[in-house]
């Protein structure tokens, strides 16, 4: 399943969870379901030939309270004709969001501090339907992920994270 490379944007969670689904409509995108709890908005293209018929999930998570990642995943197999238009509409959603929050959540943004160290990893993709369970294991992390030596991580299902 094709997705976006994770993309971390200078604004609180909630307000990433309020933004997206106000988005979606003028890039031809319905929103089928949101679980703020889970980070989830499941999505699907309606409007617009480059969007027609393609289902999205869009991946909301974070690890720290003024900074949140974004992932895109397409829910079809990519091939010669459609990489292009997943491709299009990952980079649709991602630039329209940038100039809506920077329009109308401005006050929200994060002072202007480095950013805090990129994820390990994406966020895990959702869980099938069929309802899958999954493991969690402790993950020791150290200066090669830019993280202090002996970090422990516990990696949760759908952008679950807590470093100790």
């Amino acid at each position: 399943m094709p997705a976006s490379a994770p993309i971390t944007f200078p604004f609180p969670y909630h307000v990433l969870m309020d933004a997206i689904p106000r988005i979606l409509p003028s890039l031809g995108f319905q929103v089928l379901s949101q679980d703020p709890a889970q980070g989830l908005i499941k999505i699907r293209g309606t409007g617009t030939v480059m969007a027609a018929g393609e289902n999205l999930t869009i991946r909301v998570g974070t690890s720290h309270p003024d900074y949140t990642v974004v992932v895109v995943d397409s829910g079809i197999r990519l091939g010669v004709l459609t990489y292009a238009r997943t491709t299009n509409n990952f980079d649709s959603i991602i630039n329209t969001l940038r100039t809506y929050l920077d329009q109308y959540y401005h006050q929200y943004r994060a002072a202007d501090a480095p950013l805090p160290p990129p994820p390990s990893a994406p966020p895990p993709p959702a869980q099938p339907e069929r309802n899958a369970g999954y493991g969690a294991f402790f993950w020791l992390h150290g200066p090669k992920q830019g993280l202090p030596e002996g970090t422990y991580a516990m990696n949760g299902n759908r952008g679950q994270y807590v470093f100790i």
